[in-house]
C-alpha cells in the first residue's frame, strides 16, 4: 500500500483527491457486526470520507451486483467489493 500509484487507486475506484479515503476490510470473527456498522453509518462517514468496503460475498450491504465486481456510487463516495 505504501508503494502503490494513486492515480490508478482513483481509477480503479472513482474517487477524487481531496478527501480522505476509508478502507474497511474484515474477515471471520467480527467482520459481520463491521459490515452491519458501515451499512447503519454510510451517510454519516461518506460526509467525512470516500468509502471501500471490502467484504465477503452477500455480507456487505447489498447493492445488487451480480458479478462481484465493485458496485456502488464512486461520485458519492462509496464502492464495495
Amino acid at each position: 500500500m505504501r508503494n502503490g500509484n494513486s492515480e490508478k487507486g482513483y481509477q480503479l475506484t472513482g474517487f477524487r483527491p481531496g478527501k480522505p479515503v476509508l478502507l474497511v476490510w474484515g474477515g471471520s470473527q467480527g467482520s459481520e457486526e463491521i459490515n452491519h456498522l458501515i451499512a447503519r453509518e454510510l451517510s454519516h462517514l461518506k460526509s467525512e470520507f470516500q468509502i471501500v468496503h471490502i467484504a465477503g460475498a452477500g455480507k456487505g450491504k447489498p447493492m445488487g451486483d451480480p458479478i462481484g465486481g465493485p458496485v456502488g456510487d464512486p461520485m458519492g463516495g462509496y464502492i464495495q467489493f
